[in-house]
Protein backbone atom coordinates (compact mmCIF):
# COMPACT_ATOMS: atom_id res chain seq x y z
CA UNK A 1 0.00 0.00 0.00
CA UNK A 2 2.91 2.28 0.57
CA UNK A 3 4.47 4.07 -2.24
CA UNK A 4 7.74 5.93 -3.25
CA UNK A 5 9.90 7.38 -0.83
CA UNK A 6 10.30 11.33 -1.26
CA UNK A 7 13.72 12.34 -1.50
CA UNK A 8 13.15 15.85 -2.45
CA UNK A 9 10.83 17.81 0.20
CA UNK A 10 9.80 21.46 0.14
CA UNK A 11 11.64 23.93 1.91
CA UNK A 12 8.33 24.84 3.95
CA UNK A 13 6.33 21.85 4.74
CA UNK A 14 2.52 21.96 5.13
CA UNK A 15 1.63 18.44 6.89
CA UNK A 16 -0.32 17.42 9.62
CA UNK A 17 -0.58 14.47 11.24
CA UNK A 18 -4.20 12.39 9.92
CA UNK A 19 -4.00 9.09 11.94
CA UNK A 20 -0.85 8.12 14.35
CA UNK A 21 -0.89 4.33 15.95
CA UNK A 22 2.03 3.90 18.56
CA UNK A 23 2.97 -0.03 19.63
CA UNK A 24 5.82 0.40 21.71
CA UNK A 25 8.78 2.40 20.47
CA UNK A 26 6.88 2.43 16.87
CA UNK A 27 4.85 4.49 15.41
CA UNK A 28 3.03 4.32 11.87
CA UNK A 29 1.65 7.38 10.83
CA UNK A 30 -0.05 9.03 8.11
CA UNK A 31 0.32 12.80 7.17
CA UNK A 32 -1.47 14.45 4.37
CA UNK A 33 -0.11 17.78 3.22
CA UNK A 34 -1.93 21.15 2.29
CA UNK A 35 -2.67 19.91 -1.07
CA UNK A 36 -4.30 16.89 0.07
CA UNK A 37 -1.41 14.27 -0.77
CA UNK A 38 -0.82 11.56 1.83
CA UNK A 39 1.99 10.16 3.19
CA UNK A 40 3.10 7.47 5.33
CA UNK A 41 6.54 6.25 7.74
CA UNK A 42 6.90 3.95 9.86
CA UNK A 43 9.82 5.52 13.20
CA UNK A 44 10.99 4.85 16.65
CA UNK A 45 9.82 7.49 18.95
CA UNK A 46 9.21 8.00 22.90
CA UNK A 47 6.90 10.35 22.03
CA UNK A 48 3.01 9.33 23.60
CA UNK A 49 0.66 8.53 20.57
CA UNK A 50 -1.49 11.86 21.49
CA UNK A 51 1.69 13.75 21.29
CA UNK A 52 2.42 12.40 17.84
CA UNK A 53 -1.01 12.90 16.77
CA UNK A 54 -0.28 16.80 17.62
CA UNK A 55 3.31 17.17 15.85
CA UNK A 56 3.63 20.49 13.84
CA UNK A 57 5.09 20.59 10.40
CA UNK A 58 8.71 21.35 11.46
CA UNK A 59 8.20 18.35 13.83
CA UNK A 60 7.15 15.96 10.49
CA UNK A 61 9.13 17.89 8.59
CA UNK A 62 12.89 15.23 9.69
CA UNK A 63 10.62 12.18 8.95
CA UNK A 64 11.64 9.84 6.23
CA UNK A 65 7.57 9.97 4.58
CA UNK A 66 6.42 7.62 1.65
CA UNK A 67 3.84 8.37 -0.94
CA UNK A 68 0.50 6.89 0.05
CA UNK A 69 -2.05 6.34 -2.42
CA UNK A 70 -5.60 8.91 -1.47
CA UNK A 71 -7.42 5.46 -2.76
CA UNK A 72 -5.94 3.36 -0.23
CA UNK A 73 -6.39 5.57 2.77
CA UNK A 74 -10.40 6.22 2.08
CA UNK A 75 -10.04 2.63 1.52
CA UNK A 76 -9.72 2.37 5.44
CA UNK A 77 -12.87 3.96 6.27
CA UNK A 78 -16.34 4.38 5.29
CA UNK A 79 -18.38 6.14 3.26
CA UNK A 80 -20.74 8.74 5.02
CA UNK A 81 -24.40 8.63 4.26
CA UNK A 82 -26.69 11.00 5.97
CA UNK A 83 -30.12 9.00 5.85
CA UNK A 84 -27.94 6.51 7.85
CA UNK A 85 -25.52 7.85 9.84
CA UNK A 86 -25.45 10.85 12.83
CA UNK A 87 -22.85 13.63 11.86
CA UNK A 88 -21.23 14.61 15.02
CA UNK A 89 -21.49 18.50 14.24
CA UNK A 90 -20.19 20.09 17.48
CA UNK A 91 -16.87 20.46 18.50
CA UNK A 92 -15.03 16.98 20.62
CA UNK A 93 -14.73 18.18 24.02
CA UNK A 94 -13.37 16.92 27.58
CA UNK A 95 -16.84 15.16 27.85
CA UNK A 96 -16.71 13.20 24.54
CA UNK A 97 -14.35 10.05 23.46
CA UNK A 98 -13.34 10.13 20.06
CA UNK A 99 -12.74 6.61 18.80
CA UNK A 100 -10.70 5.31 15.66
CA UNK A 101 -10.10 1.71 14.65
CA UNK A 102 -6.77 0.55 14.80
CA UNK A 103 -5.48 1.26 11.34
CA UNK A 104 -1.86 -0.78 11.64
CA UNK A 105 -2.47 -4.51 10.00
CA UNK A 106 -4.58 -2.24 7.15
CA UNK A 107 -1.94 -0.16 6.22
CA UNK A 108 1.10 -2.82 5.83
CA UNK A 109 -1.88 -5.24 3.87
CA UNK A 110 -2.49 -5.26 -0.26
CA UNK A 111 -5.95 -5.63 -0.54
CA UNK A 112 -7.37 -6.78 -4.09
CA UNK A 113 -9.94 -4.44 -5.84
CA UNK A 114 -13.09 -4.69 -4.07
CA UNK A 115 -11.81 -5.91 -0.86
CA UNK A 116 -13.27 -3.98 2.19
CA UNK A 117 -10.21 -3.60 4.70
CA UNK A 118 -10.07 -5.60 7.89
CA UNK A 119 -10.76 -1.86 9.91
CA UNK A 120 -13.68 -0.20 7.24
CA UNK A 121 -15.68 -3.82 8.30
CA UNK A 122 -14.84 -3.13 12.00
CA UNK A 123 -16.25 0.68 11.38
CA UNK A 124 -19.17 -0.25 9.88
CA UNK A 125 -20.38 -2.93 11.85
CA UNK A 126 -19.80 -0.44 14.93
CA UNK A 127 -22.18 2.62 13.50
CA UNK A 128 -24.80 0.10 12.30
CA UNK A 129 -25.30 -1.05 16.19
CA UNK A 130 -25.12 2.35 17.35
CA UNK A 131 -27.31 3.25 15.03
CA UNK A 132 -30.14 0.86 16.21
CA UNK A 133 -29.00 1.73 19.53
CA UNK A 134 -29.33 5.33 19.67
CA UNK A 135 -33.09 4.96 19.37
CA UNK A 136 -33.33 2.52 22.02
CA UNK A 137 -31.05 4.33 24.70
CA UNK A 138 -30.36 2.14 27.83
CA UNK A 139 -28.22 3.84 31.21
CA UNK A 140 -26.57 0.88 31.06
CA UNK A 141 -25.10 1.07 26.89
CA UNK A 142 -22.39 3.52 26.31
CA UNK A 143 -24.12 7.23 24.96
CA UNK A 144 -23.55 7.66 21.06
CA UNK A 145 -22.77 11.10 20.08
CA UNK A 146 -22.43 10.41 16.51
CA UNK A 147 -19.93 9.80 13.42
CA UNK A 148 -16.87 12.23 12.47
CA UNK A 149 -15.55 13.02 9.01
CA UNK A 150 -12.11 14.53 7.84
CA UNK A 151 -11.82 17.06 4.99
CA UNK A 152 -8.81 15.26 4.01
CA UNK A 153 -11.00 13.13 2.23
CA UNK A 154 -13.65 15.60 1.06
CA UNK A 155 -15.62 14.75 4.24
CA UNK A 156 -17.47 12.22 2.46
CA UNK A 157 -16.14 9.46 4.61
CA UNK A 158 -16.25 8.69 8.61
CA UNK A 159 -13.28 8.03 10.50
CA UNK A 160 -14.56 8.09 13.84
CA UNK A 161 -17.07 7.49 16.30
CA UNK A 162 -17.80 10.47 18.95
CA UNK A 163 -19.14 9.07 22.69
CA UNK A 164 -19.68 10.41 25.79
CA UNK A 165 -16.39 9.96 27.82
CA UNK A 166 -16.64 7.96 31.05
CA UNK A 167 -13.97 8.30 33.64
CA UNK A 168 -12.32 4.60 33.28
CA UNK A 169 -13.04 1.10 32.14
CA UNK A 170 -13.53 -1.28 34.70
CA UNK A 171 -9.56 -2.78 34.47
CA UNK A 172 -8.63 0.88 35.37
CA UNK A 173 -11.03 1.22 38.23
CA UNK A 174 -10.05 -2.05 39.09
CA UNK A 175 -6.36 -1.35 39.01
CA UNK A 176 -6.83 1.25 42.21
CA UNK A 177 -7.18 -1.80 45.00
CA UNK A 178 -9.38 0.54 47.57
CA UNK A 179 -12.19 0.52 44.91
CA UNK A 180 -12.50 -3.02 44.54
CA UNK A 181 -15.81 -3.05 47.24
CA UNK A 182 -18.66 -5.20 47.81
CA UNK A 183 -20.93 -2.18 46.70
CA UNK A 184 -18.63 -1.65 43.30
CA UNK A 185 -18.90 -5.29 42.39
CA UNK A 186 -22.97 -5.30 42.89
CA UNK A 187 -23.39 -2.36 41.00
CA UNK A 188 -21.27 -2.86 38.04
CA UNK A 189 -22.30 -6.59 37.96
CA UNK A 190 -26.01 -5.42 38.14
CA UNK A 191 -25.79 -2.74 35.58
CA UNK A 192 -24.04 -5.08 32.93
CA UNK A 193 -26.38 -7.77 33.25
CA UNK A 194 -29.40 -4.98 32.65
CA UNK A 195 -27.13 -3.86 29.42
CA UNK A 196 -27.01 -7.33 28.16
CA UNK A 197 -30.36 -8.08 28.79
CA UNK A 198 -31.24 -5.00 27.20
CA UNK A 199 -29.39 -6.50 24.34
CA UNK A 200 -30.68 -9.58 23.75
CA UNK A 201 -33.86 -7.87 23.88
CA UNK A 202 -32.71 -5.87 20.68
CA UNK A 203 -31.83 -9.27 19.06
CA UNK A 204 -27.82 -8.07 19.72
CA UNK A 205 -24.72 -10.22 20.76
CA UNK A 206 -21.78 -7.99 22.03
CA UNK A 207 -19.24 -10.84 21.08
CA UNK A 208 -16.36 -8.76 23.05
CA UNK A 209 -17.42 -8.35 26.43
CA UNK A 210 -14.66 -7.90 29.37
CA UNK A 211 -13.41 -4.91 31.96
CA UNK A 212 -11.92 -3.54 28.95
CA UNK A 213 -14.94 -2.67 27.71
CA UNK A 214 -16.60 -1.68 30.06
CA UNK A 215 -17.03 2.12 31.19
CA UNK A 216 -17.63 3.35 34.73
CA UNK A 217 -18.23 6.91 35.80
CA UNK A 218 -17.26 7.56 39.81
CA UNK A 219 -17.02 9.57 42.92
CA UNK A 220 -14.21 10.12 44.89
CA UNK A 221 -15.60 9.47 48.39
CA UNK A 222 -13.42 11.09 51.33
CA UNK A 223 -11.60 7.62 52.28
CA UNK A 224 -10.31 8.17 48.75
CA UNK A 225 -12.57 5.01 47.57
CA UNK A 226 -13.81 5.24 43.48
CA UNK A 227 -17.93 4.73 44.42
CA UNK A 228 -18.57 4.09 40.53
CA UNK A 229 -21.93 5.73 39.57
CA UNK A 230 -22.78 5.05 36.35
CA UNK A 231 -21.48 1.66 34.36
CA UNK A 232 -22.37 0.90 30.83
CA UNK A 233 -20.88 -1.58 28.08
CA UNK A 234 -19.16 0.21 24.78
CA UNK A 235 -17.17 -1.12 21.79
CA UNK A 236 -19.46 -2.76 19.59
CA UNK A 237 -17.44 -3.83 16.56
CA UNK A 238 -17.35 -6.86 17.65
CA UNK A 239 -21.58 -7.40 17.87
CA UNK A 240 -23.71 -9.18 15.59
CA UNK A 241 -27.30 -9.89 14.96
CA UNK A 242 -29.19 -13.11 16.41
CA UNK A 243 -30.21 -15.01 13.53
CA UNK A 244 -27.37 -14.42 11.24
CA UNK A 245 -24.56 -16.32 9.75
CA UNK A 246 -21.83 -13.42 9.30
CA UNK A 247 -17.99 -14.16 9.44
CA UNK A 248 -16.51 -13.19 12.31
CA UNK A 249 -14.79 -9.74 12.37
CA UNK A 250 -13.86 -10.00 15.99
CA UNK A 251 -14.46 -11.21 19.22
CA UNK A 252 -13.10 -11.07 23.21
CA UNK A 253 -9.61 -13.07 23.82
CA UNK A 254 -9.86 -16.71 23.73
CA UNK A 255 -9.67 -17.70 27.63
CA UNK A 256 -12.09 -16.67 30.14
CA UNK A 257 -13.77 -14.19 28.32
CA UNK A 258 -14.39 -16.80 25.31
CA UNK A 259 -15.64 -20.18 25.13
CA UNK A 260 -14.64 -21.47 21.71
CA UNK A 261 -17.20 -24.65 22.24
CA UNK A 262 -20.25 -22.07 22.19
CA UNK A 263 -19.51 -19.98 18.95
CA UNK A 264 -17.61 -20.97 16.15
CA UNK A 265 -17.72 -18.77 12.51
CA UNK A 266 -20.40 -19.34 10.57
CA UNK A 267 -22.52 -20.25 13.39
CA UNK A 268 -25.99 -18.86 13.74
CA UNK A 269 -25.56 -15.88 16.16
CA UNK A 270 -27.23 -15.96 19.74
CA UNK A 271 -26.69 -14.35 23.07
CA UNK A 272 -24.66 -17.45 24.90
CA UNK A 273 -21.32 -16.16 24.51
CA UNK A 274 -22.78 -12.78 26.26
CA UNK A 275 -23.86 -14.47 29.14
CA UNK A 276 -20.18 -16.83 29.53
CA UNK A 277 -18.76 -13.81 29.89
CA UNK A 278 -21.11 -12.02 32.00
CA UNK A 279 -20.59 -15.59 34.58
CA UNK A 280 -16.92 -15.20 34.23
CA UNK A 281 -17.17 -11.06 34.83
CA UNK A 282 -18.93 -11.95 38.14
CA UNK A 283 -16.43 -14.88 39.04
CA UNK A 284 -13.59 -11.73 38.52
CA UNK A 285 -15.16 -9.22 40.22
CA UNK A 286 -15.20 -11.39 43.22
CA UNK A 287 -12.15 -13.39 42.73
CA UNK A 288 -10.42 -9.42 42.69
CA UNK A 289 -12.73 -8.53 46.15
CA UNK A 290 -10.91 -11.86 47.80
CA UNK A 291 -7.73 -10.68 46.47
CA UNK A 292 -7.87 -7.42 47.92
CA UNK A 293 -9.32 -8.99 51.91
CA UNK A 294 -6.49 -11.79 51.61
CA UNK A 295 -3.73 -9.44 51.55
CA UNK A 296 -4.56 -7.27 54.52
Amino acid sequence: MVGKHIKNKPKVPEYRVFHAEKKGHRCDIIVVGANGTFYFATFGTDATEETIKNFTPEEIYPIDLYFFKASEVRRLFVRYNPDTMTRFTDQPSSSTFVKRQGLKKDIHHQYSDGIASLSSQLLRREIEMMEKLSKFPHPNIVEYRGVLTDPALGGRYVTDIVYKRYDCDLMELYLDKASRTPENARFILDGVTEGVRHLHLLGIAHHDLRPDNIFVKYEVQDSGVKKATEVVIGDFDAAMGFGSRDSFLKHAPAGIWWNKALFRDGDVVDGAPDLHSLRMLEEWLWYWLRRKNSSK
